[in-house]
């Protein structure tokens, strides 16, 4: 038994093949490639930029993962140290990190000021990240010097474990 097909079958089946597989391979890659609009984040999302280097691999600070937080129209957004520190947090999921342009990331302040929630004196601590690990300081300051002389936002200030604490 012989099969045949005509050239212009031939050329219509490789056409439609050819085309459904681009749109396949197009969706994928824009779904890899997604970035999440300004709208979608919301209060205590997780963010990390896109930005790559010239050679297209992700930056070092593209690779940073921060804790949003909103406070009216005030977006905030917190580093969260290390891997230890992110899954001390237990509700925490590396599948709901959210990845937005670095124009997106830079419309939000980047606060260092926290409490940790069993410190009984509710101190505040400015944290200085160094990599993986960092210091600390405790503001101590009146809350008319915090917001008048040291020009800090009270709203900016995030409560975090001591784990999270004990690693800076």
């Amino acid at each position: 038994m012989t099969f045949s097909i005509k050239k212009k079958t031939l050329r219509k089946i490789v056409s439609s093949l050819t085309m459904f597989a681009t749109v396949v391979s197009m969706s994928g890659m824009m779904a890899l490639s997604t970035v999440v609009a300004a709208d979608a984040i919301a209060d205590g999302a997780l963010i990390k930029s896109d930005a790559t280097n010239s050679d297209g691999t992700p930056t070092y600070e593209s690779l940073d993962i921060y804790i949003v937080k909103i406070v009216g129209t005030k977006q905030f957004k917190r580093l969260v140290l290390n891997p230890t520190v992110f899954e001390s947090y237990g509700h925490l999921n590396y599948g709901d990190v959210q990845t937005i342009t670095q124009a997106e990331m830079d419309t939000y302040t980047t606060s260092s000021l926290v409490r940790v929630d069993t410190d009984p004196e509710e101190k505040v601590y400015a944290m200085a990240p160094d990599g993986d690990i960092g210091s600390k300081g405790w503001v101590n300051l009146t809350s008319t010097q915090f917001v008048d002389e040291a020009g800090s936002d009270p709203e900016s200030i995030y409560t975090i474990n001591s784990v999270d604490g004990g690693n800076y």
